[in-house]
């Protein structure tokens, strides 16, 4: 028999799913109504999570991509619109919540064990923002993409996209190195002079190059403006990738 948060979790997808097939039909208010029962569903499952662990689900893989869609529902039924064409953004961010609900049902369905330290302020804002900047750059993703299609399609909005998209990378990096400031503090009270390189640290620097070269492609050639969209249109997939192959190490 399913527990009870195996059963919202599959709810929660149908519901996300449902949301991305109403969008295809161009179903205006069944989609509209289908993100907010997907999202009433997902902060249900959060606060299933919440209650049998006691503390902040941004621990184990599962609860972290719970997490991560319910922020990406938000930041997409706020920051972006129905259009009269398809794709559109939301388009694009209903497809990534399709991906992180699918890497969800591949993992395990329960909270983290209860630690000592993870009602810790310092350790779950380290791992809470880390969760939130694979929102935020999810999301600028699927805006650089939507930029792209706009110049084929000649359309004079895709300029604003761009920077919509780089705006938003620009906060999901301040986030990450928010994190990482956190995560030092994190560090030094329990480790000191005891620090060493590891796989934890080797990710962190990848992610922080991502974010420069997305932000700021060096030199001042006719390249630069088509290697900073494609770096902005990979980057949330590929933190979203690290983050989570990191979490199950």
């Amino acid at each position: 028999m399913k527990s009870p948060l195996a059963i919202i979790f599959w709810v929660t997808f149908l519901f996300y799913a449902f949301t991305f097939l109403f969008t295809l039909l161009r179903k205006r208010r069944a989609e509209s109504l289908g993100a907010i029962a997907g999202l009433i569903a997902n902060i249900a499952g959060l606060f299933i999570l919440v209650t049998i662990s006691r503390h902040a689900p941004v621990f184990r893989l599962f609860e972290s991509l719970m997490l991560g869609s319910a922020l990406l529902a938000i930041i997409g039924l706020l920051f972006s619109s129905q259009e009269e064409k398809l794709p559109d953004v939301r388009f694009w961010v209903w497809l990534e919540m399709l991906l992180i609900m699918a890497l969800a049902a591949f993992s395990v369905k329960e909270p983290s064990f209860f630690g000592y330290d993870y009602n810790d302020p310092t350790i779950v804002l380290f791992h809470g923002l880390r969760v939130a900047v694979i929102s935020i750059t999810l999301f600028a993703s699927a805006l650089y993409i939507q930029s792209r299609l706009d110049i084929k399609r000649g359309n004079s909005i895709a300029i604003n996209r761009a920077h919509q998209g780089r705006n938003f990378l620009l906060l999901g990096a301040m986030l990450f190195l928010t994190a990482e400031y956190t995560g030092i503090r994190w560090c030094l009270r329990g480790w000191g002079d005891f620090w060493q390189w590891g796989p934890g640290f080797f990710q962190s620097t990848i992610i922080v190059l991502l974010f420069m070269l997305a932000v700021h492609v060096p030199g001042s050639n006719h390249r630069q403006g088509n290697w900073r969209p494609r770096l902005g249109i990979i980057s949330g997939f590929l933190i979203l990738a690290l983050i989570a192959y990191r979490s199950t190490l």
